[in-house]
């Protein structure tokens, strides 16, 4: 049984060690790649979509929002994009850069930033259509402004920081509720347990697999599977003595998600917060070499 100090000392470790910023490099590389898909996507989809003449034009999007109507917390939700609705070309290329800027490692934490106010100017504008990977994206950014600056190029010259560590701790403890909320979020549904769910989205061809795959067997194995995979991550991030096969069961769930959503964006969102517990073993011998 262990003693409240020994809770508290572990407790300490584990939020207030110092982290090689190396390891907090790559995390933040990935996160930045990622961030740059999401730019990219932006940058042709604001305009149709939120220029004065958009399909979610500025009427629309603060009427959905409940602009005006109290409990809302419409207030909270600020876009420079309600007051130039056409700047969503110019946002995603400051993004873009900001992007560049963090994955560099040169003025990172300013790079992250401005990266995450980019992201929170679309995802505030129209925060019903925010997809199931950008929150996820932005927080990583937001916590990895705590961490210096480093390039990976600079190889085991690598510096440790206290604030490089609370910034992966944050990111690992994000993906490890992002997992869980998914996992329970799939219990509470009875589709996820009968495979249902997962007919439905493979007979409307939103994953990779064809439609002629869309038949009970398929969909339950898929469905159950998925359901297992997170069982699994959650279970080695918990348990010191089988992590090592986490990195594998992402890469699985990745996979398997992409056979039945069909979202990249969410596949390297999942990947890129992933490898602040599991960095790829290529990746990982490449910068420990150089």
């Amino acid at each position: 049984m262990k003693t409240i100090r020994e809770i508290v000392h572990q407790w300490n470790v584990f939020w207030f060690c110092p982290m090689e910023l190396r390891d907090v490099a790559v995390t933040r590389l990935f996160v930045s790649i990622a961030a740059l898909s999401l730019f990219l996507f932006y940058f042709f989809i604001s305009n149709p979509w939120f220029g004065s003449n958009g399909w979610f034009d500025v009427p629309a999007g603060l009427h959905f929002v409940g602009q005006g109507i109290e409990g809302t917390g419409a207030s909270y939700r600020w876009s420079i994009l309600y007051q130039f609705p056409n700047s969503g070309p110019v946002i995603a290329g400051l993004g873009a850069f900001a992007c560049l800027l963090s994955a560099s490692g040169r003025l990172a934490p300013l790079g992250c930033g401005m990266a995450w106010v980019c992201t929170v100017m679309f995802q505030h504008r129209a925060p019903l259509l925010v997809g199931i990977c950008e929150p996820l994206i932005a927080a990583s950014l937001f916590y990895l402004c705590l961490a210096p600056s480093h390039r990976i190029e600079q190889g085991n010259q690598s510096k440790v920081s206290v604030f490089g560590n609370v910034a992966i701790r944050l990111v690992q403890v994000h993906f490890a509720l992002w997992i869980l909320f998914s996992l329970t979020t799939m219990l509470s549904t009875e589709g996820w347990w009968t495979g249902e769910s997962v007919r439905r989205l493979l007979a409307d061809s939103q994953g990779l697999l064809p439609r002629t795959w869309a038949v009970p067997l398929v969909a339950e194995v898929l469905a159950h599977g998925t359901i297992l995979l997170q069982f699994g991550i959650l279970a080695s991030i918990t348990n010191p003595t089988i992590r090592s096969i986490g990195g594998w069961l992402v890469l699985a769930f990745v996979a398997v998600m992409l056979f039945i959503i069909s979202d990249w964006l969410y596949a390297i969102a999942i990947f890129a917060t992933a490898s602040s517990i599991w960095s790829p073993p290529f990746f990982r011998k490449a910068i420990s070499t150089s």
